[in-house]
C-alpha cells in the first residue's frame, strides 16, 4: 500500500518536550508523510523551537488562540492532505518504524481501524525511565462491536485513545468526524468510538510504536479539575448512538458509572470538588442503570465507601489504593 501519513500534533507549553515528538516524526522509516502541528495558544517557547522545522517542506504549522486540544486536532485535522492520520500527544515520541509497521498493517486489513501499542515512560527522580507495559498480549481482529466492548477494561488494547491508532483520512471526511470541542475528557474515546461505527472493525497488533511520557504536570496526571466531569457527556453520547445492540448499551453503562467512581474518588482526595458537581457524580453512580455484579471489585468497594461512608474513611482508602497499586 502507498499513500500520504499526516502525523497530527497538538501542542501547549511544551517547549522541552515538543522537539522530540517533531523530530520523531520526521524521522519515520516511511517517507511520505507530513507533519501537521497546531500550538494551541502556547505562552511558553512552544511556537519558537516549532518555528526552527519551518524550512521542512514535510512540515505544516499553525497558531491558533488557547482553545483546546480538541479544536487543534480539529484545526489540523483541517489542514491535514494525508490518505492516513496519526496523532501524536506533544510530549510524546514515536519508533521510527511507526508509519511503515501501520501502513504493513493496513495493506492487510484495508478498511479495519489499525491499533498498536506503547512504552510508558515515567520520570522518576528527574529521569525518564521505560516499562514497556504489554503484557500478554497477542495479534486480535475484533469487529467494531467487539472493540467497543474493550473501552475501560484495564489492561487490554488502549481503545479509549486516539494515540497508538491508524485512521484513514477519507473515511474521517466522509463521515464528517471531528473531535467534539465541548468535551475536555474522553473526547478521544468519542471519536474513536464513533470511527469504529463506520469502519470495518479493528486489527491490533502488540507492538510498541508509539513512547508515552507520563510527566508531572501533564494533562494525565494533573489530578482533578471540572472539566472531568465531560467525560459523563462523552460516554451518554456513545450510549444515545442510534443502532447500538443491549450489550453496547450495557458496557456503556458500566463504563459510565466507572467513570463517576473515578472522577468522584479524585473530586474527594482533592477537597476542590462543588457540591453541583458532586451531585451530579452521584446521580451518575446511583441511577445509572448497570448491574452491581459486573462492575471490578474495586468499584464495588468504591461504591459502597463513597455513598456510605465520611470523606475521610474514602480518603483513606484511597490512600491505600494508590499505595498498592504504586508497589505493582
Amino acid at each position: 500500500m502507498k499513500g500520504k501519513v499526516s502525523i497530527i500534533i497538538p501542542a501547549f507549553n511544551v517547549e522541552n518536550y515538543i522537539g522530540r515528538g517533531v523530530s520523531s516524526a520526521l524521522s519515520q522509516t516511511y517517507e511520505d508523510i507530513e507533519v501537521v502541528v497546531v500550538d494551541d495558544g502556547s505562552s511558553d517557547g512552544t511556537w519558537s523551537v516549532l518555528q526552527t522545522y519551518s524550512a521542512d517542506s514535510r512540515v505544516v504549522l499553525s497558531r491558533q488562540e488557547n482553545s483546546g486540544v480538541s479544536r487543534a486536532r480539529n484545526h489540523a485535522l483541517n489542514l491535514a492532505t494525508g490518505d492516513y492520520v496519526i496523532f501524536l500527544d506533544s510530549d510524546d515520541w514515536l519508533e521510527p518504524e511507526a508509519c511503515e509497521q501501520m501502513m504493513r498493517m493496513q495493506s492487510l486489513k484495508p478498511g479495519a481501524l489499525i491499533a498498536v501499542d506503547a512504552n510508558f515512560v515515567s520520570v522518576v527522580n528527574g529521569l525518564e525511565v521505560c516499562g514497556n507495559q504489554i503484557v500478554d498480549m497477542s495479534i486480535e481482529d475484533l469487529s467494531s462491536d467487539a472493540a467497543i466492548l474493550r473501552f475501560g477494561v484495564y489492561n487490554s488494547i488502549h481503545i479509549g485513545s486516539s494515540c497508538y491508532k491508524f485512521f484513514s483520512r477519507e473515511l474521517i471526511e466522509r463521515c464528517g468526524l471531528r473531535f467534539d470541542e465541548r468535551i475536555a475528557h474522553t473526547e478521544d474515546g468519542l471519536f474513536v468510538f464513533s470511527y469504529l461505527k463506520e469502519c470495518r472493525g479493528l486489527h491490533y497488533e502488540p507492538l510498541a510504536l508509539w513512547n508515552i511520557l507520563d510527566r508531572p504536570g501533564s494533562a494525565t496526571t494533573s489530578g482533578f479539575n471540572h472539566s472531568l466531569l465531560s467525560s459523563l457527556d462523552a460516554i451518554d453520547q456513545m450510549i444515545g448512538y442510534p443502532g447500538n445492540s443491549p450489550e453496547i448499551v450495557s458496557h456503556l453503562r458500566h463504563f459510565k458509572v466507572h467513570e463517576a467512581l473515578r472522577i468522584l474518588g479524585m473530586g474527594i482526595d482533592s477537597g476542590q470538588m462543588s457540591s453541583n458537581e458532586e451531585d451530579r457524580l452521584f446521580n451518575a453512580i446511583r441511577f445509572t442503570e448497570c448491574d452491581s455484579s459486573q462492575l471490578s471489585g474495586v468499584d464495588r468497594v468504591r461504591r459502597a465507601m463513597y455513598l456510605n461512608t465520611p470523606r475521610i474513611v474514602s480518603r483513606a482508602f484511597n490512600s491505600t489504593l494508590r499505595a498498592v497499586k504504586k508497589r505493582k
